[in-house]
């Protein structure tokens, strides 16, 4: 009888031992294992989202009157203003995300009662190499969105962004 507890008193011992490896194993798994691209794992993030964000601060924070115009509504002249709005970019973005801004100006044609968009921008605002890397990105997201400068001007932002690596 002696003998049947004590292999009870051993398997519990051993189940306990077990578990608590395994617990162990998982614990040092997850402090080790790190995601690709901590943005998505953290917060569970789509680059169009990121994109639409980037564009939402820069039109809370006033960003393109403040970058692309002097005390007068006069637009300043090039390639200021684009460096300026690269720079701005640079910060907001992660290293790993490419990313290319286009600025147009909306305007009115009255004799062809037509609206028409008016590429400002002759210097590229990218940190990208070259076109490839948006090519060869297998995650690509275009966002676009109008900003009516204090100056009166009515500009449309669009913002391409690519992850680099593909991932």
């Amino acid at each position: 009888m002696r003998l049947g507890h004590r292999s009870g008193v051993l398997r519990i011992s051993e189940a306990m031992l077990a578990a608590g490896t395994i617990v162990t194993a998982l614990l040092i798994a997850t402090t080790f294992a790190r995601s690709p691209n901590p943005l998505s794992s953290r917060y569970g993030y789509s680059l169009e989202k990121v994109a639409y964000d980037v564009l939402d601060v820069f039109a809370r924070e006033g960003v393109p009157d403040a970058a692309m115009f002097d005390e007068s509504g006069k637009l300043l002249s090039s390639p200021r203003w684009e460096q300026s709005l690269k720079v701005t970019l640079q910060g907001l973005l992660p290293r790993d995300i490419v990313f290319d801004l286009e600025v147009y100006n909306v305007t009115y044609d009255r004799a062809n009662n037509t609206t028409q968009l008016v590429k400002l921008n002759s210097v590229g605002i990218t940190n990208a190499q070259s076109e490839k890397a948006f090519v060869e990105s297998g995650n690509v997201a275009n966002a676009l969105r109008p900003y009516t400068c204090r100056k009166f001007w009515v500009l449309v932002l669009k913002l391409t962004l690519a992850e680099m690596g593909g991932r």
